[in-house]
This record gives structure tokens, sequence and C-alpha cells, in this order.
């Protein structure tokens, strides 16, 4: 019945707790998930919008840094007091600039006519063949070969040209001054096509035959050096390109020195500067090149004061003046003599492209102007940038002059595109791009491929935005299903923590609800276990009052009886008392050195006609060499006493008990066997726990507290030692206690 009842208690809590948290934790939690799925899109706008504040930002910052360092750049100019006449006032003040601010790469001083003051400009005749067409080529050659150039210098069809070359050097087998120009028109042609490698095989070719003659054609043999140098700068092959430049430099030194005339200036100058730029201390040619530079009396001019000398050159265009066979070799000629000084070096490139610039006026309202060159065909430079404004000294206005310089490339890779890098948002998934607005990828090849925004720049870059790419599709949105899912997952992780937090509120309070009954089961036993011997006790001390009992034995018998069932109560109250020192933490145990041997013989003392009387077989052995140490008798009594009584409570058919005291290693060890009726395996865990009683019908009906083998274990521990339980079911249980013998930090607590 009372199971019966504790079940139904229980399942009305379950019940309870259910209904008054659990549906509403899950009720809220679904709600919270659908709430969550129908803000998916404006997430998704969100983050989107969250990383275009952060785009803008970058590119806010990109156009203040810039903005800063050329305003910072005018600024400085317009504070120098620079005398246009004089080459070394602009010289002086261009390098203080120079090394100042990185940002400025081909200073200039313009006017608004399109002349220049800075680069110093030099007139130059043009450098051409030695010798005419007539010279060179029989009748059958001429023709071919000047369709040929018609191809190359007014189609512009390199590869038709090239054919018609080839057709030429066929029919000039044995003649070695043809093949030589030949081969220069084929190399210049395989040039014009970026193929640099045949070029320079073509090139190398005319080289070895005009280096092995004396009456060279200077010219020709001066250009075959500079084009070899130029396709291998083009190619990246640095260290080549110096040596080749190098090379051409001592040759032009070389023809200085012997004819004192400055004919190949032109050509000097784009192998000066380029060597100026490039060759560094350890290089292979350093050493080649210082000397070279004593020649030209440069030994001690620093590299920025060579930059500087650095000759813008301009030749005449007169065709009169190429006296030319007739009309179509003048313009072919004139073609010819243009390309050779258009197809040169980033710095000459850079110039011409600013001299043919048209308009050179002021922006009002503005503190500088910035403008892009683009030159789509140019090997040089794509997308270069340039900034300039009319100068002012002294409140004094320079009506006609300008000046400007180009953004450096290096200062924008490394000052601008770095920042850029660095604010890729630490994600591996997107990336941030510097392209043209209408740019869909920079490199086909690259796994960034989906373009998610574009911001434009507003001031310096009309032309370009920033771009964000990702490597994923619909990334925003992969973004909000991740944050979604971590949403879900700390929904979920909140409803288990619940679930969690009710089952052991519910677990302890079962468990305080157990105790609670325990407890009051322990009082009712306790009641009626010691209601037990006090009745026996009345009985027989009312019947020897009364003079009932005249036998003498008989009456010894009824008075140790009344003594025994004194002591069992005695022991059960000291129990509970001990018990109760327990819980309130007030328990402490007096250690003493002494024998152990001497409290187990007092025990079965006192219990040996107590066993008797009921038919057990009792068995005692001791050790007889066991050492003394230090323990408290009263909890070694307490051990043994209720282990003894333990196994004479549950021996109810087989009435064997048999205890032994001996030492194994460093412990005292008691055993304590009997046959009785045993403890169930699931049931071994729990024996030692307060008010613990096994539900078997059977032993339901024996008298205890529940509390002896709970003492036995607080005992055994305070002693720091162990105790062990072996049980079979239906064949009886052994106790095994260990104590430390030598043990010095027992304590008494």
């Amino acid at each position: 019945m009372r199971k019966s009842k504790s079940f139904k208690f229980k399942k009305q809590r379950t019940l309870l707790l259910v209904t008054a948290i659990i549906i509403p934790c899950i009720t809220i939690s679904i709600i919270g998930i659908i709430s969550i799925s129908h803000q998916k899109k404006s997430r998704e706008i969100r983050v989107e919008e969250k990383y275009r504040e952060d785009i803008i930002k970058i590119r806010n910052k990109i156009e203040a840094k810039i903005e800063q360092s050329i305003k910072a750049v005018f600024y400085k100019i317009s504070n120098k007091n620079i005398k246009f006449n004089n080459h070394n006032s602009i010289q002086r003040a261009l390098k203080d600039i120079l090394v100042k601010y990185k940002i400025v790469k081909y200073p200039f001083f313009i006017t608004s006519k399109g002349e220049f003051v800075f680069p110093f400009t030099k007139k130059t005749l043009p450098v051409i063949l030695s010798v005419s067409k007539k010279e060179i080529f029989n009748k059958n050659t001429k023709n071919i070969y000047l369709k040929g150039e018609e191809l190359e210098f007014i189609e512009r069809k390199f590869t038709d040209a090239i054919k018609h070359y080839l057709k030429c050097l066929k029919k000039s087998k044995n003649q070695e001054k043809t093949k030589s120009y030949i081969y220069n028109s084929i190399a210049k042609c395989y040039f014009k096509l970026n193929k640099f490698p045949q070029a320079i095989s073509y090139y190398n070719e005319l080289y070895k035959n005009l280096y092995s003659k004396k009456n060279r054609d200077i010219f020709l043999y001066n250009n075959v050096i500079r084009q070899i140098a130029l396709s291998y700068k083009l190619m990246g092959s640095m260290q080549d390109a110096l040596y080749n430049y190098l090379h051409l430099y001592e040759e032009i030194l070389k023809y200085e020195i012997l004819n004192n005339s400055e004919r190949f200036n032109f050509l000097k100058n784009e192998a000066l500067d380029y060597l100026n730029q490039y060759i560094h201390e350890g290089n292979l040619e350093e050493k080649r090149f210082t000397q070279a530079k004593a020649i030209d009396r440069l030994k001690k001019v620093s590299k920025l004061d060579i930059s500087l000398r650095w000759q813008y050159f301009e030749f005449n265009r007169n065709i009169e003046e190429l006296q030319a066979e007739d009309k179509i070799s003048q313009k072919l000629k004139f073609l010819e003599i243009q390309e050779l000084y258009t197809s040169t070096d980033e710095k000459m490139k850079f110039y011409k492209s600013i001299k043919n610039l048209k308009k050179w006026n002021e922006k009002k309202g503005s503190s500088f102007q910035f403008r892009k060159l683009s030159d789509n065909n140019s090997k040089f430079f794509n997308d270069i940038y340039v900034a300039y404004k009319k100068i002012y000294y002294n409140e004094r206005k320079f009506d006609n002059i300008f000046f400007g310089f180009m953004i450096s490339p290096h200062f924008f890779k490394t000052r601008i595109l770095t920042d850029i890098k660095e604010q890729s948002f630490y994600k591996s998934s997107v990336k941030l791009f510097f392209l043209d607005k209408n740019d869909i990828r920079i490199n086909p090849k690259d796994q960034y491929i989906f373009k998610l925004i574009s911001i434009p720049f507003e001031k310096l870059f009309p032309e370009k935005s920033l771009i964000l790419f990702s490597n994923q599709k619909k990334y925003f949105m992969r973004i909000v299903q991740k944050e979604m899912w971590i949403s879900y997952g700390l929904i979920f992780a909140l409803i288990i923590m619940l679930i969690l937090a009710i089952y052991f509120s519910y677990k302890y309070i079962s468990r305080e609800t157990e105790i609670v009954r325990l407890k009051s089961e322990f009082v009712d036993s306790a009641s009626h276990t010691l209601k037990t011997p006090l009745t026996r006790i009345r009985m027989l001390t009312e019947k020897v009052k009364l003079g009932w009992i005249m036998d003498k034995s008989k009456k010894e018998d009824y008075l140790e009886t009344i003594i025994q069932e004194t002591d069992f109560m005695s022991d059960m109250i000291n129990n509970m008392l001990d018990f109760s020192k327990i819980e309130s933490g007030k328990k402490e145990y007096e250690f003493k050195k002494g024998y152990i041997q001497g409290v187990l013989q007092d025990i079965v003392k006192q219990y040996s006609g107590y066993l008797k009387k009921l038919k057990f077989k009792f068995e005692v052995k001791i050790e007889k060499n066991l050492p003394p140490f230090f323990f408290d008798p009263n909890a070694i009594k307490i051990i043994i006493i209720n282990l003894l009584q333990n196994s004479i409570k549950y021996s109810i058919t087989h009435r064997y008990i048999e205890i032994n005291l001996f030492k194994r290693g460093f412990n005292a060890v008691i055993e304590v066997k009997d046959r009785g009726m045993g403890i169930k395996e699931e049931d071994l865990q729990h024996v030692f726990e307060k008010f613990n009683r096994t539900n078997s019908s059977r032993v339901k009906t024996l008298e205890g507290s529940g509390l002896g083998l709970f003492l036995v274990q607080h005992a055994v521990k305070a002693h720091n030692g162990e105790i062990k339980v072996k049980s079979n079911l239906g064949k009886g249980t052994v106790f095994i206690v260990s104590i430390p013998i030598n043990d010095k930090s027992k304590k008494g607590g």
C-alpha cells in the first residue's frame, strides 16, 4: 500500500514538472526558432550592409592617405624658392622632394603649352642607318623587303612582315651585309609580337656577326645591344638586362672617347638610367659599372643626382631632312625612327605621355588635380596616375608652370594595396580587390570569382572600385545560415540544460523525499527495536520481583539476558548518537597506541554466550604477533560489533560466523564471515549508504536501523583504512577491513 502511494506521488510530481516547466520551455524554443527563420532575409541584408560599411571605411582611409600625402608634396614644393632658369636650383628642390616623399616618382614642371621645364629636354637628330637601301639590297630583294616594311610599319601585320623578310633572306644567301639588316627586321617584328625569346635569338646572331667585323654599322650594333637588353628586361630577366645595358653603356663611352661625338646620347641616357636604378651593392656588374661611371665622370655622383640628370630627348620630325630615295621610303623611315624613340623604357614612355597631354588648366576650387594615364598597347605601364597643380610662390603666381608627378606604383603597392590586404576581414572566404568598375575578375584562375559588393572611389580614382569577391556562392546567405545554426544550437543547448536542471532537481527532491521517508521508517524501526528489549527486560524483571523464579540457575540466566538486552539497547543508542555527531560534523575519534587483539577478545567474551544460546557456530582466529599501533578502541569496537550483529541478523538458516584478525603487509586485517542469506549484486554498491536496507520482503521483517554499515565505513575511513564486501546470494557474506599499522596521519574527526 505504501509502495502504491509513493509511486502515485512520484507520477503526480513528474506530471507537475512537465506541465509547469518543460512544455513552456519547448513552446518558447519553437517560437524562437520560427522567429529566427523568418528573419533570414533581413539578417542577410544587415550582414551585407555591415560589410559595405567596412569597405567604405577602407576606401575613405585609402583616399585620405593618398590625398594627405599629395597635399604634403605640393605644400613642400610651394615653399621652395626655385629659380626656373637655373638647372641646379630645380634639381636641388626635386632631390629634397624625392628623398622625403615616397609617393613621388618621375616629377615634372611643364608649361600650359606643354613644354617641359623639367625633365631637361634635349633636341637630337635621328640616329639612322649609315647606308641606303640601294647599297644594301639588289633589285630581286629590295621590293620584297620594302613590302615587308610596309606590312610592319604601316599595316602593323608583323607575322606577314616576317614571312616577307624570310623570303628576302632566302634570296640573299651569299650577301652577308644584306642578311644582317634582314635579321634586324625579323627580330624587330618578333619584339613587337612580344615573342622576346625569338627576338633575342635573331638579335644574338646579328650581334655575333657585327662584333666580328671591324667596319661594322655602329648604329645597328648599338641598337642590337639595346634591343637585347630591352627584351630581357620585358621578360623579367633583370641580370641579363643589366649585363647588356652595361655593355651598351661601355660601347657608347668608347665611341664618345674615340669620336668626340654625342651621337648616341639617347641610348646612353636609357642605359645609364636603368643601371643607376637596378645595380646595387654586391651585384655581379657593380665593379664594371663603377669603372664606366668613372670614365663618364660620374663616379662621385649619387644615384639620385644621376636620375635627375636624365634627359628627355626630342628628335627632329622634319621628313625632308631624312634625304630618303622616294616618298614611300621617306614615310617608312620616318615611322621607323619614330618607333625607335617611342618604344623605350617606362621613364621615357611616361614623359612622352605627359608631353602629349593637351590641356593644362587650373581647376577652380581644387587643391590639386588627379588623372589617369592609360596605354593599353604599352609594354611598360597601365593605369598610371598623375597628380599636378599650378604653382604659387610668395603670393606671386607663375602663369604658365604646373608641377606634377607620377604616383609611385611601389608606394601604391606597399602602402595602399597592403592596407586593402590587411583589411580583408581576416576570413579566407572573401578577398578585396582594387579594380575597374566593370572588371569581373582580375585573374580567371583565381578561386575568388563571386562578386559580392562594389564600392566606387569618389575623389581620386573615379573609374576604380573596391570590389569584394568570395570563393563561395551566396556568401552572405551562408553567414546568416551559420549564425542561425549557432542560434539553434544555443536554443537546443538551453533546452538540454533546462531538462538536465529539471532532471537533477527532480533527483535531488526525490532523494530528499526518500531520506525523509527513510528517517520516518528509521524512527519507526528504532522505536520498535528499542521497545522489544524493553518489553523483555520488564517481563523478566517482574517475574524475578514477584518471586516466580525459584531456581537459582534460571534466575541467573534471566539476569544475564537482562544485561545482554541492556547492552544491545546501549549499542543501538550509541549508534544513533554517533550518526547524529557525524551528520553535524562533531564526531571525533581518540587514537591511542594499543593492541587491537584485546578489543576483539573483549567482544568475543561479551558475545560468546549469546551466540551459543542462539546455536551459532562461532570461530575466532587471532594472530599473536600483531604489533601495537594507534587506533580508537571505541571505533574498532563499533566496527566489529556492527559487522557481528549484521552476520547474526542475516544468518537465519546456516548459523555460522567466523572472525579473523591478522597482519597483511603494513595493515591489520579484520575479516567477518557468515553463511547467511547474502546480498544481491546490484545492492552491493549501496550497502554503506545511510538508512539503506534491501527491498527484499524477507529482510524487511528483520529489525534494524540501516545505520550500522554507514558507521562502520566512517570509522574505517577515519583510520585511513579500507573496507570491502564480497557476497554470494544464499551462500553468505565476507566483510574485510584493512587498517594501516604505521600510519601517523590518523586524525580525530
